[in-house]
C-alpha cells in the first residue's frame, strides 16, 4: 500500500515525458509541412491564416490543449493534431448556399479550427457548435463569444437545439469533426440518427475523414453521397465527404 502513491508518480511522470516528447514531435512535423508549403507555393503566396496557426501564441495554446485532451479522451477526439486551415476551408465552402436566416450546425469542433473558417464564410449565419470535451468548450466558448456553443452530446441534438430555440427546418447545414471510426459501435448509429432527425431535406452533412475506405461501412439511408474531395496538406491527409438529404 506504500508503495502505491510512489507508484502513481512514476506513472504520471512517464505520462508527463512521453505527453513532452509527442508535443515536440508535433511542433517539428508542423515547421516541416510548413518548409514544404513554403518551398512548393512560394513565400507570396503561403496562406497568412496558415503561418498564424502554426506560431503565434494562441495556436500553439490550443495545440497543447487539443494534444493533452487526445491523451485523455483518444477514442472521442480521434487524432492528436487539430486540422489545418486547408482542409477548414474545404469543410466549409462544402456547405455551398444557405438560405436567410438557416442555422449552421457544428459536431465536436475541438479548438475551433472549423467554426472559425466557418464564422469568417458565413458571417450572416448563427453557429451552433456541439462539443462533448468539456474542456474544448470552455475554451470554445471564451474565443469565439459570437458562436453557441453547446457541451453535450451530439447523439441529443433535437433536445440541444430545442433550448435554443432552434426549430424543425432552421438547420441549413451540418458539419462534423467527429471521429467516428474510433467512437463507440453503439454510440455511432445514435448520432447519425439524431443528424438524420435534424437536417432538412435538402440540407448538406460535410464530415471529414481519415479513411474513406472505412467510412464505407457506416449506411446513410435518406442521403445521397456527392463527390468527396481528398486534402494533401493536412496531417494526417483528410477527405472531406458531402452528402444531400433526399429525404
Amino acid at each position: 500500500m506504500a508503495d502505491r502513491p510512489r507508484n502513481c508518480g512514476l506513472r504520471i511522470s512517464r505520462l508527463r515525458r512521453i505527453e513532452s516528447r509527442i508535443s515536440e514531435a508535433v511542433s517539428r512535423l508542423c515547421e516541416a509541412r510548413h518548409s514544404i508549403r513554403k518551398q512548393i507555393v512560394g513565400p507570396r503566396r503561403l496562406d497568412p491564416t496558415y503561418k498564424t496557426a502554426l506560431w503565434t501564441g494562441t495556436g500553439m495554446r490550443e495545440s497543447l490543449l487539443f494534444l493533452g485532451q487526445t491523451f485523455r479522451q483518444i477514442r472521442v477526439i480521434g487524432t492528436a493534431v487539430p486540422s489545418g486551415p486547408v482542409v477548414a476551408r474545404t469543410m466549409a465552402k462544402a456547405v455551398g448556399d444557405l438560405g436567410p436566416g438557416k442555422v449552421i450546425l457544428e459536431l465536436g469542433p475541438g479548438t475551433g479550427s472549423f467554426t472559425r473558417q466557418l464564422v469568417r464564410q458565413y458571417p450572416r449565419h448563427r453557429v451552433v457548435a456541439i462539443e462533448f470535451v468539456e474542456a474544448f468548450a470552455k475554451h470554445l466558448s471564451k474565443a469565439m463569444p459570437t458562436v453557441t456553443v453547446v457541451n453535450g452530446c451530439a447523439s441529443e441534438l433535437n433536445t440541444h437545439l430545442t433550448k435554443l430555440g432552434v426549430g424543425p427546418g432552421d438547420v441549413g447545414a451540418v458539419v462534423s469533426g467527429l471521429p467516428f471510426l474510433t467512437l463507440p459501435a453503439d454510440l455511432t448509429p445514435k448520432i447519425m440518427n439524431s443528424i438524420r432527425t435534424t437536417l432538412p431535406v435538402g440540407g448538406r452533412f460535410v464530415q471529414i475523414t481519415f479513411s474513406e475506405r472505412g467510412w464505407s461501412q457506416f449506411p446513410m439511408p435518406g442521403f445521397v453521397r456527392e463527390q468527396s474531395r481528398r486534402v494533401w496538406w493536412n496531417v494526417p491527409p483528410a477527405v472531406v465527404m458531402t452528402f444531400t438529404k433526399t429525404k
